[in-house]
Order: structure tokens, then sequence, then C-alpha cells
């Protein structure tokens, strides 16, 4: 969920993130940081690195998962 801070966010750029988002996490399944262990912290890294990459103006979706995946070290 998008919480309040993030209402600067229109609905186009919102339904992308979350395109995005699954995208991102159907990448990560079958590796360490989709394990019942870490996803819980994993997804969270996700959306928020996300949403921080369309906060400062990011609206490519190919960039913004490659971007995340980055941080993953999967790109």
């Amino acid at each position: 969920m998008i919480h309040a801070k993030h209402q600067g966010l229109d609905s186009k750029t919102v339904a992308c993130i979350i395109q995005v988002y699954d995208a991102a996490w159907d990448s990560l399944r079958g590796s360490i940081f989709a394990s019942a262990r870490r996803a819980a912290e994993t997804r969270a890294i996700l959306a928020h690195s996300i949403i921080e990459m369309a906060e400062r103006g990011e609206r490519d979706p190919i960039h913004l998962q490659e971007g995340v995946l980055r941080c993953f070290g999967m790109r």
C-alpha cells in the first residue's frame, strides 16, 4: 500500500509501480531473496526502492525494474 506521503504520485505512475513490483518479485523467485525467511524484507525493499525511484522522476518500467534488481545484484 502506498502511504499518504506518496500521494503525489498519479494513478498512471502507481499502476507502473505495481507492474514493476510484480515483475521484479517474479524475477527474484527461486533466489535466496524470495525464501520464506527473507521474503517480507525483500518485498519491503522492492516497494521502497521502486517508489523512491518513481518519486525522483523515473517512469520507464524497464529502468525501474533494472534499477531495483541491481539492489539484489541481479542486473
